[in-house]
């Protein structure tokens, strides 16, 4: 023991009930506010994060790269992964972000 307090755990932000994806569309497309994509409902919850997940490495990745770079098309496509990301994670939460 090394007479360090332990720490508490940290507390419980959501709980996400759902087991498959709602229609969520996604990436306004113009001013009109007409969604140019959206997550197919009915898509496995696991799945779903599982592909958020991926395209939140690969958005760290060209995030990180367009900043040491200065390349703009990876920092497009970084944010781009990432509203994507965020719209699979908002379809299995009832469709809201």
């Amino acid at each position: 023991m090394t007479g360090k307090p332990m720490s508490a755990p940290a507390p419980a932000i959501g709980h996400i009930s759902a087991t498959t994806t709602q229609d969520t569309p996604f990436c306004l497309a113009d001013a009109s506010g007409q969604p140019l994509f959206a997550v197919r409902p009915g898509v496995r919850a696991d799945t779903a994060l599982s592909q958020a997940a991926s395209m939140l490495h690969t958005a760290h990745g060209l995030l990180v790269n367009s900043s040491e770079l200065g390349d703009d098309d990876q920092y497009a496509a970084g944010l781009f992964l990432l509203e994507t990301a965020a719209a699979l994670v908002d379809a299995i939460n009832g469709g809201q972000p």
